[in-house]
């Protein structure tokens, strides 16, 4: 926050006072996680009375059409890793029900077996923390975070299925 005082404006936005003594042309500074009366054009910028939306930490404020854009972008990488991660768990699942039909010994088919079902478990964990990521995203009511991760999932599910 540096050396500047600490305005509070509202009992969930706090913001320095350098910035409230100004309002950008792209939102007021202060950020909020999620527009409270529903979905909006966040990148509208012929209206600036909306608050700026932190995507996911309060550091990540995007007060500025530049780093709205980058976090769509972000968004939407998101989107298509999520889908990767979900096709490289079907591709695991396949390929350890074909390795347990070749001739193998009891011990050697359930040691790799339980090492697939590891792997497979910690894909599953990871592809669920970007799901819910890709949620908090949408949940910052913006049309354009909504897109974004439609945009990323679809692109994702057509480059891996």
């Amino acid at each position: 926050m540096g050396d500047s005082a600490i305005q509070h404006i509202h009992p969930l936005y706090y913001i320095e006072s350098d910035a409230a003594a100004s309002v950008s042309e792209f939102c007021i500074p202060g950020g909020m996680v999620m527009y409270m009366n529903g979905f909006h054009f966040a990148l509208n910028t012929a209206s600036p009375s909306k608050h700026c939306i932190n995507l996911w930490f309060a550091g990540w404020s995007l007060d500025s059409v530049e780093k709205f854009l980058l976090a769509m972008v972000g968004v939407i990488v998101l989107g298509i890793a999520t889908e990767g991660i979900g096709a490289l768990r079907v591709r695991l699942h396949k390929k350890m029900l074909r390795k347990t039909q070749i001739h193998q010994t009891e011990v050697e088919k359930k040691k790799r077996e339980r090492l697939l079902k590891i792997t497979n478990t910690g894909f599953h964990g990871i592809q669920g923390f970007l799901g819910y990521m890709l949620m908090l995203a949408v949940m910052t009511y913006s049309i354009e975070m909504l897109l974004s991760c439609l945009f990323g999932v679809v692109l994702g599910y057509f480059i891996f299925y």
